[in-house]
């Protein structure tokens, strides 16, 4: 069981490459935020905007996780203040 996460994570890792390596064809990534004047258009292969809303993901829910386990933390340290 201590291996298992190695070796799903290994696959995972050997799935994105793959992917990656298959999937090259360009898509036009154009996005627009009239209210602030800004506008940005560019094209890249599929896999990179795929990669970065995984990546994104990742970091928001370790970035949650963190500010989560710390106001948990803080309550527990009240709690043992009080006691």
């Amino acid at each position: 069981m201590r291996y298992l996460s190695l070796i799903i994570f290994a696959g995972f890792l050997v799935f994105c490459v793959d992917f990656a390596t298959q999937n090259t064809e360009n898509v036009i990534i154009n996005y627009q935020q009239d209210w602030l004047k800004f506008s940005l258009r560019s094209e890249r292969p599929v896999f990179v905007p795929i990669f970065f809303t995984f990546a994104f993901g990742i970091i928001f829910c370790v970035v949650y996780f963190f500010i989560y386990h710390s106001v948990l933390h803080a309550k527990l340290r009240r709690q043992k203040k009080r006691n």
